[in-house]
């Protein structure tokens, strides 16, 4: 009896997920048409832009994106704003340190017309450091920008990154863009693995339910100034997965872009920082998006799969639905990658990030407070959602 309810409940499980991807296919599909079909219109008006770079602490990438940042090819006039979340900030030494090799008149001049440094002097207590940061940079909006982008310091981005975004951004009835992040793994880490091999389901199941990425992201001015996203920022943890709300009262919706997905530089960590990072992108999803009922859901069933064939010793279905499962990320990284990186690796790190998966989401449906970057913030299910509760010294 448990032996045919199980192979039924994989069956049906995995067929969900192969529908997943095939639609995930055929958004990408789709999407790259578009963009094709956008690149030979030559009398586009380029509006103008500005990108928000909201800084806390050193990221060892943050130079590299700086010198792409001033290598844009934007046809348009943009500006670039950072936020910098103290004076005593690790991050501004680096800031200070790309000015003044890039304020040598023999080097290209930087092509944003306009760079804009502050500081978050008003500590919030409620809401993230990071949607404090932002609301700053909002009141700081130049009044010509009518598209507003946003990138992290860990992002990889090409030169034409912007141009990109803008566009996208500046379709009819398109009010918000964003890209996913990519994790390259080529190295034996074993969080690093489980980490990507996450990011696979991640970018699928953020793709079907409409979850943006705030690592590289636009928005239409109007969704500051006349929408209730900076309201959800007050008390929020993190600026994306809050936004299709918003978006959806101003008759504009969301779109992903895949020619936006940033490749990660990989990097080690362990297992526990791995758990914690994992919790904190699940959490957000629980206090600002409506389809995290479904994402629980897909680890619930994750989690059944494993706990089910565990106990009853089902090791031969449990082996016919993991290599069905390989053959799910394999078709996702050729559809992003091009090309497998290791299906040895694939296979072997597939069951420990099921359970990571699975364990992590049930700590983030129960989570009362996360730590972010040394911030200690209090977890609430009605306003205010985000309170800080404690500062590092």
């Amino acid at each position: 009896m448990i032996v045919e309810f199980y192979n039924t409940f994989i069956l049906v499980f995995y067929l969900i997920q192969l529908i997943f991807v095939v639609i995930l296919s055929f958004i990408f599909k789709r999407r790259f048409i578009e963009f094709n079909n956008w690149s030979k219109i030559s009398s586009y008006k380029w509006p103008n832009a500005e990108v928000i770079l909201c800084l806390r602490g050193t990221d060892q990438n943050l130079y590299d994106l700086l010198k792409k940042l001033s290598k844009q090819i934007y046809l348009g006039t943009w500006q670039l704003q950072i936020i910098i979340d103290s004076l005593d900030d690790n991050s501004l030494k680096i800031v200070k340190y790309f000015q003044d090799n890039h304020s040598i008149p023999s080097l290209d001049k930087p092509s944003w017309q306009n760079l804009n440094i502050d500081f978050l002097t008003d500590r919030p207590k409620e809401g993230s450091l990071k949607c404090a940061s932002l609301l700053k940079a909002f009141n700081n909006l130049n009044k010509e920008s009518s598209v507003i982008a946003f990138v992290d310091a860990d992002a990889s981005i090409s030169n034409d990154w912007l141009s990109h975004l803008v566009r996208s951004c500046s379709q009819p009835g398109v009010g918000a863009v964003s890209g996913n992040r990519w994790y390259k793994c080529q190295s034996n880490n074993m969080g690093a693995w489980i980490r990507s091999i996450w990011n696979y389901g991640a970018l699928t199941l953020m793709t079907i339910y409409s979850i943006p990425w705030g690592g590289t992201l636009a928005v239409r001015r109007e969704v500051i100034d006349q929408g209730d996203w900076p309201m959800i920022l007050k008390d929020g943890l993190c600026e994306d997965t809050g936004l299709i709300d918003p978006l959806k009262k101003l008759n504009l919706r969301y779109v992903f872009r895949p020619e936006l997905i940033i490749t990660n530089k990989d990097e080690k960590i362990n297992l526990f920082d791995l758990s914690d990072w994992l919790t904190r992108q699940l959490l957000t999803t629980r206090i600002h998006h409506s389809s995290w009922i479904l994402v629980f859901l897909h680890s619930l069933c994750t989690f059944l799969v494993l706990a089910i064939a565990i106990l009853n010793s089902l090791w031969f279905s449990l082996l016919l639905y993991e290599l069905g499962c390989l053959i799910l990320l394999v078709w996702i990284e050729f559809l992003v990658n091009k090309k497998v990186l290791s299906i040895r690796k694939l296979f072997l790190y597939i069951i420990p990030c099921q359970f990571l998966y699975s364990i992590t989401s049930f700590r983030s449906l129960i989570a009362s407070k996360i730590e972010w970057s040394g911030v200690i913030y209090r977890i609430s299910r009605k306003h205010p959602y985000v309170k800080i509760i404690h500062y590092p010294k």
